[in-house]
């Protein structure tokens, strides 16, 4: 885990960070990808924010630096935020967010808004990391998924609204229907456009409870505009196995996580999936072991104390760097 903010900071390691500009960008109201900028000033955060939207993402966070404040010296710092779901602005100083392009060097990468408040516990009254959910071997032997239409095209691809090889949350709902043996997987809500084509609607369905959701072996994490945080970090707790599309969108922990170790990977465009389904419906005791590695992983790296540690690390590397002005 400790790389991935090495790797992040090594090319801002040899230059200069201008610190009038991390003061002035969030006066600038041009839409820069939602830009918070936030100062620690003797253990004690505070938050310049210029714009109403996206107060819980930008509250979460504040409560988990003021969080790590109170557990560890933090030194004294401003630093910008996006709290946008992912932004290609250059801006030519470190900007922390919550998920990136993987080729992106001018962004750090921190803990999402709803990892640092514990969303990953999903279950009313009942702790993900100490309980032990329903055991292997009396879940589903099904691929569940539900989630919105919202999801950047695949790269390669010409972008078409209504063509599901364009979208893979729409090619995975048609290979549901398709192989419903395999994969058990609905739209909820359409939005951005594709409510206004009716010809999808046998894609939509019901809201799986999450306490339904832990009885499927099987779990699929695919992108929407960027990284799916807000609905992924629980799945690697579920103690089912994590089927991961390719993808150039990663967040802190993704360096970490390791192919068949922890996930099976899928193709852009999930033109394997349902091979990989079947191949472990015949290998029950090998899916069986990578999703344990994957449970393993999640206590080890992605509760709340070791976000908190992580983002330690993040300032103090943060610290190390050579400020001007």
């Amino acid at each position: 885990m400790i790389h991935q903010i090495e790797q992040d900071f090594a090319p801002f390691r040899e230059q200069p960070i201008s610190k009038s500009k991390i003061i002035a960008l969030p006066d600038q109201k041009d839409g820069r990808g939602f830009l918070v900028r936030y100062e620690i000033k003797n253990n004690k955060v505070r938050m310049i924010k210029n714009f109403p939207k996206l107060s819980k993402r930008a509250n979460s966070l504040l409560c988990a630096f003021q969080n790590v404040c109170d557990h560890y010296s933090v030194p004294d710092m401003k630093f910008i935020v996006s709290l946008h779901d992912a932004t290609d602005k250059h801006l030519g100083i470190p900007l922390f967010v919550m998920a990136k392009n993987k080729h992106n060097k001018e962004q750090i990468l921190i803990p999402d808004f709803d990892s640092v408040r514990g969303k990953y516990q999903i279950l009313k009254n009942q702790d993900i990391t100490k309980s032990i959910t329903p055991s292997w071997e009396v879940k589903k032997e099904q691929l569940v998924w539900r989630g919105n239409s919202s999801q950047t095209p695949n790269k390669n691809l010409p972008t078409i609204l209504g063509d599901s090889k364009c979208f893979s949350r729409i090619m995975l709902c048609e290979l549901s229907e398709k192989f419903p043996e395999h994969i058990d997987a609905k739209i909820t809500h359409f939005v951005d456009g594709w409510e206004k084509l009716p010809e999808l609607e046998h894609l939509r369905g019901n809201f799986i409870p999450y306490n339904e959701q832990l009885k499927y072996k099987y779990h699929m994490l695919i992108d929407g505009y960027t990284c799916s945080y807000s609905n992924s970090g629980w799945k690697w707790f579920s103690n089912s196995l994590v089927f991961k599309e390719d993808s150039e969108n990663v967040q802190w922990y993704y360096s970490a996580l390791k192919p068949y170790e922890h996930f099976i990977p899928v193709k852009e465009g999930l033109e394997d999936l349902v091979e990989k389904v079947t191949w472990a419906q015949s290998h029950d005791a090998q899916a069986k072991e990578i999703a344990a590695h994957a449970r393993e992983f999640a206590l080890n790296n992605i509760t709340k104390d070791k976000d908190l540690i992580y983002l330690y690390h993040v300032f103090l590397n943060y610290n190390t760097l050579n400020f001007v002005d």
